[in-house]
């Protein structure tokens, strides 16, 4: 028989193509991946052994019948083989392969393969095929049955696939059910028209357009720096958890990125980001980089020495500048290692977590240098954040363990107390009260910043109502912080409104704080939320004036009653102080001078214009079954 084969070795030298850029694309080395790079190296093998069998046939009278039979015994045996990774390639983008119990999976496939291949490879049997002196090769009644075995487990996939379309995408499903119907139609046209050697083609096309649908690599790489991108950090971290590795991370955060983009521009700090990601993919033997954010690169190892011998070239590098337009720079840039992590004991969310925990950390401990490393990050300062995270879920499930404290404010002019600001406190059943810099950001991360500020704002009106503070400790406010959530769109939020307007019998004495960052950032939404408020009685101040985004402009474009003046302006000299305070008063808002804490700061904003103090030199802050004896009895001996 002559058979057609020019059709399958064109398919051939495609699949070789794609086999080349599959590799060098340097995938990371998850189960699917790998099972994917079997099917493109089964689907060569196999077409090559197609075509190489069918010369073989055709002189099967003037060649060694041992050739033959081990050329057709090995295409067969890869014929049965195929689709058994194909049911594997099947349950692994499912995301199911590792939950599965893969013993019943091949127990029940195993068995019946391997004796239908010993019936193939046994050249005595002569049960599918054999080779005679006269006709040569011969196939018998039941050589049809290999494409029945074949055809049984490829209806499998496709109903596993059909039974399991849930959790692909619609891409996903398309793509992989249609692949396997070609085959399974070009098996009925090769039984039909034997001479036409159709089926290889048709797997090798139906893989190409698999790359091309499903792992394609742009859905995986960042367009700017051509690392891995967000999308392929969650699925590597995945791969690793299931399949209970260790691993080691490196974690890079540029934390004075946007200063260089507003100075350098967008395309000069992309071209930048392009430079350190092209350092940090230099040697990609065993590491996988990834740009998980604008600013943070991450890179997974796995083995520790690969791990150390990062660290030491990132140690290098990062301590001589980078050039942008022939400019030297210096990007302020934090490092946080983590070696010998076991995924699966903390999970990819925690996992995650814990980096964003140890860059903030490293951040702040910086003090803006240009390079900072922390060559081991402290696991058990994670556990120590992730039991914090825990009891915080508890917290908003069961709205108990936060509590408001109060620290006094007092006026130099009446010589008494005569505000409060109320300050959120956790209750953590373990580690005792946590102050809000062990926790808010938590809080923020999980996305339950708003209910923070309904619970604390729900807390003042029960404490308003039940010790009527107004009038028993002769008060004129209280303040409460407002996150920057409740300024994100032009309205406030409906549950924090009906709160108060359930709940709040003074809203002429309440100031919502804002601070100077969120009123730079939010103006349009800031002024219409503020204006919405006001119109209910309540007033608003300005925290934290003189932090950094100092603008008169804010003080006179919003609807302040109060700027609070942040410490950081004690520092200056009496005379700044004095300028600003007559500036704000004279467009008639109050002012108040915060961190006020020792007898020198007091000695100095004394004999200033202000007014309002507030300070740990007065009172530090309190609950409330403290505070009320403590105002009643406060002498001002010291004042």
């Amino acid at each position: 028989m002559n058979y057609i084969i020019e059709y399958e070795v064109c398919v051939i030298i495609f699949v070789i193509a794609i086999i080349v850029v599959f590799y060098n694309s340097h995938f990371f080395p998850s189960t699917q991946n790998k099972l994917f790079g079997s099917i493109l190296v089964f689907t060569v093998a196999d077409m090559i052994l197609d075509v190489v069998t069918a010369i073989t046939i055709e002189h099967a009278l003037t060649m060694p019948f041992w050739i033959n039979y081990l050329l057709n015994s090995m295409f067969y045996t890869m014929q049965i083989i195929f689709p058994v990774i194909g049911l594997f390639y099947a349950i692994a983008i499912t995301g199911r392969l590792w939950t599965m119990c893969r013993k019943k999976i091949l127990l029940s496939i195993v068995p019946g393969m391997i004796v239908i291949l010993l019936l193939i490879i046994n050249p005595f049997t002569h049960i599918f095929f054999y080779l005679d002196k006269v006709e040569g090769y011969v196939k018998t009644p039941y050589f049809y049955f290999m494409h029945v075995v074949a055809a049984m487990y490829l209806f499998i996939v496709v109903a596993y696939l059909i039974k399991n379309r849930k959790v692909l995408n619609k891409k996903q499903a398309t793509t992989a059910i249609w692949f396997l119907l070609i085959i399974i139609l070009a098996m009925c046209i090769q039984i039909i028209i034997p001479r036409l050697l159709i089926l290889g083609p048709a797997i090798g096309i139906s893989v190409i357009v698999m790359y091309f649908m499903l792992k394609n690599p742009s859905n995986m790489i960042d367009y700017v720096t051509k690392a891995f991108n967000y999308n392929g950090f969650v699925t590597c971290l995945i791969e690793i958890i299931t399949e209970k590795k260790s691993l080691n991370m490196i974690a890079i955060e540029i934390h004075d990125l946007l200063y260089i983009k507003r100075i350098f521009g967008i395309k000069s700090t992309n071209n930048l980001l392009w430079e350190i990601s092209s350092f940090l993919r230099g040697d990609l033997k065993q590491s996988w980089v990834f740009r998980i954010t604008d600013s943070r690169f991450i890179i997974i190892t796995q083995k520790r020495s690969k791990h150390e011998d990062l660290k030491m070239k990132i140690s290098q590098r990062f301590t001589k500048p980078w050039s942008i337009n022939s400019t030297k720079v210096m990007p302020s840039v934090v490092v946080c290692c983590v070696g010998d992590l076991n995924g699966s004991h903390y999970g990819m969310d925690n996992l995650v977590n814990m980096i964003e925990s140890a860059l903030v950390n490293a951040v702040v401990k910086s003090e803006n240098k240009p390079f900072y490393i922390v060559e081991n990050c402290n696991i058990e300062d994670f556990s120590h954040t992730l039991s914090i995270e825990s009891a915080l879920h508890d917290v908003f499930e069961k709205g108990t363990g936060l509590v408001v404290y109060y620290q006094p404010i007092y006026s130099l002019l009446r010589k008494r107390f005569i505000g409060l600001e109320a300050l959120v406190r956790f209750e953590h059943p373990t580690l005792g009260l946590l102050l809000p810099s062990e926790f808010l950001s938590i809080v923020e991360r999980n996305g339950h910043i708003q209910k923070l500020d309904q619970i604390v704002v729900s807390k003042v009106c029960d404490f308003v109502n039940h010790y009527n503070p107004f009038e028993e400790l002769d008060l004129d406010f209280i303040c409460i912080n407002l996150s920057a959530a409740e300024f994100a769109s032009c309205s406030m939020s409906d549950d924090l409104t009906d709160i108060l307007v359930k709940n709040m019998k003074h809203p002429e004495k309440i100031f919502f704080e804002v601070t100077e960052t969120i009123a730079a950032s939010s103006k349009e939404n800031l002024k219409q939320c503020m204006n919405q408020y006001i119109s209910l009685g309540y007033r608003f101040a300005l925290d934290d004036f003189g932090t950094g985004y100092s603008n008169i402009s804010q003080i006179v474009a919003q609807p302040f009653s109060l700027i609070k003046i942040d410490q950081s302006l004690l520092q200056t000299s009496h005379k700044v102080i004095d300028y600003i305070i007559s500036m704000i008063e004279s467009l008639d808002k109050m002012t108040l001078i915060e961190g006020v804490e020792t007898k020198e700061h007091f000695d100095m904003v004394k004999n200033m214009k202000a007014d309002l103090l507030q300070g740990f030199y007065f009172a530090k802050p309190m609950s409330e079954d403290m505070l009320l004896p403590f105002i009643h009895e406060y002498k001002i001996d010291k004042v």
